[in-house]
């Protein structure tokens, strides 16, 4: 598929821009009887000298180049970027699927930072911190007080492997102190659940360790004896390739092409299943799906689709066929350079248009959010490779069946809640207060019942109140369901874990229940 971003469209209207801010210098410079030329090779060469000779303001030349390169790029294609060096480090990480800290979770509440959860078998679980305990200072010096920030309270605490970090605690009323080597810490993107006899698993990214916690949610599962399979792809912008190339092995019990990649300057490079696995092709199988799901997600459904193993459902996806490599710059900042496109098995590409520029890019998808209907190219018709089904090229990937959102449970008050950070505060204000109550709680079943019996609904409407959060009772009516799923939820992390806790979103849930009557037909 052949796009407007020919290299003659970009560069034009750049050189144009840049000719008529050259063009504004030379103006003023005349006016005040100054120099009116620069002769370097380079026409930015020549802006930028012109900025820092005579711009009203004192600028920072790092600053300027950062603004100059992220703007080019976005005008090449929404997807290529610039990254400064603590962005690349972050990006970094999120890929890799690890971090160097000391193995906790924490929140920072009223000023003060509180240990929500001791990661299992990390550094602070072997040295003895405790979820419940208040950081009050790293390596002797405070770290608690007004206006600390979660990033800040991470740049404390992160560091080089290996190297130990001083921290005090505040337990029960009495000052500890504790020495801990930072190490690595695995970052959890699966979590899994059964549902009936339905095995529910949750990948919320692809990073480096996603295809090993997914097969290890697959065996968990399997145990279980789940007869079938739901893959939740919503709200996952993507990752690395490879893993989900490592997830669909699982579906594949021989040699298929998975997804080919292909560029101007990049020749085409094509993904297979490696034919090794396959454990759970037989598995019947649905996929869900929503317009935040992007890049590996929607080649996973895609891939899923395209081969008919399974039913994709939810709504139109990102549209993100677009493949960056990263670049690493002197600075230790980065360059993340679309270089090819995916392609399905079935031969299409799920990239939207961006010939309208970067804005409009965005704009669309705020404008489409939640749509069912794509915009394509009619006569570009391809075809799934077992049942011959039409699908069709751009726009995202369309799943097999349509979800509706549900909005009905939004209401004012619901909007004026989340405004605020109440939901958030309370539930860590909660557990904090109800620690040693809720040490025996070890189930979903035992929270409910506990949260039940102690009125902590009851208990969030008086914090509602203390807030000064209006709501009639009508409003309460309309949300009360939603909003005590959501506490439930948040609860459950602290408490329980996550695999629970994404269990209790499931209810109620439109497209979970869409699959589950697909699976029990």
């Amino acid at each position: 598929m052949k796009y407007k971003n020919t290299k003659v469209a970009i560069l034009v209207p750049m050189l144009i821009a840049l000719s008529v801010v050259v063009g504004m210098f030379i103006a003023r410079l005349v006016w005040t009887d100054s120099p009116s030329f620069v002769n370097s090779e380079s026409k930015i060469d020549d802006v930028m000298k012109l900025i820092d000779m005579y711009y009203v303001d004192e600028l920072s030349p790092d600053s300027i180049e950062d603004v100059m390169i992220s703007d080019f790029l976005h005008n090449l294609d929404p997807h290529s970027s610039y990254m400064t060096a603590k962005e690349t480090l972050e990006v970094e990480s999120e890929l890799t699927g690890n971090f160097v800290g000391i193995g906790i979770r924490f929140y920072v509440l009223h000023d003060t930072v509180l240990i929500t959860n001791i990661i299992p078998g990390g550094a602070s679980e072997k040295a003895g911190l405790m979820a419940g305990d208040k950081i009050i200072n790293v390596d002797d010096k405070p770290i608690s007080g007004i206006g600390i920030s979660n990033d800040s309270v991470r740049g404390r605490i992160l560091g080089e492997e290996g190297k130990k970090v001083k921290i005090g605690i505040l337990r029960d009323g009495v000052a500890m102190n504790f020495e801990i080597r930072r190490a690595p810490v695995e970052v959890e993107s699966v979590y899994y659940s059964k549902v009936g006899d339905i095995g529910y698993i949750k990948v919320t990214s692809f990073n480096g360790n996603t295809a090993q916690q997914f097969e290890d949610a697959l065996n968990m599962l399997k145990i279980m004896k789940v007869n079938s399979l739901v893959i939740d792809l919503r709200d996952n912008s993507g990752g690395f390739m490879h893993a989900a190339q490592e997830i669909l092995d699982n579906f594949f019990t021989d040699k298929q092409l998975l997804v080919y990649t292909e560029g101007a300057n990049s020749r085409r490079e094509e993904v297979y299943s490696s034919g090794r696995n396959g454990k759970f092709a037989n598995y019947p199988l649905a996929v869900l799906v929503d317009e935040n799901s992007a890049s590996a997600s929607e080649i996973t459904a895609g891939v899923i689709q395209d081969y008919d193993k399974g039913t994709v459902i939810g709504n139109v996806t990102f549209g993100k066929g677009l493949v960056q490599r990263m670049f690493n710059l002197s600075d230790g900042s980065s360059l993340r350079l679309t270089v090819s496109r995916y392609y399905l098995p079935s031969g299409r590409c799920i990239q939207r248009s961006y010939k309208d520029g970067y804005i409009s890019y965005l704009e669309q998808y705020y404008a489409n959010y939640g749509r069912n209907k794509q915009t394509v190219d009619s006569s570009k018709v391809f075809y799934t490779l077992n049942q011959k089904r039409k699908v069709y090229e751009g726009d995202g990937l369309m799943p097999d069946i349509t979800v509706e959102h549900d909005t009905s449970y939004v209401s004012n008050m619901l909007l004026a809640i989340s405004r605020k950070n109440i939901i958030a505060d309370f539930c860590v204000e909660y557990c904090d207060a109800n620690r040693k109550k809720m040490e025996q709680v070890d189930s979903k079943k035992k929270l409910d019942s506990f949260l039940e019996n102690d009125g902590m609904f009851n208990k969030f409407l008086a914090r509602l109140s203390h807030d000064s959060i209006q709501y009639s009772q009508a409003d309460l009516t309309q949300s009360r369901k939603y909003l005590n799923k959501i506490l439930r939820f948040q609860i459950a992390g602290y408490v329980l874990d996550y695999n629970i806790a994404n269990a209790i979103l499931l209810e109620d849930d439109p497209y979970m229940d869409k699959a589950i009557e697909i699976l029990e037909k």
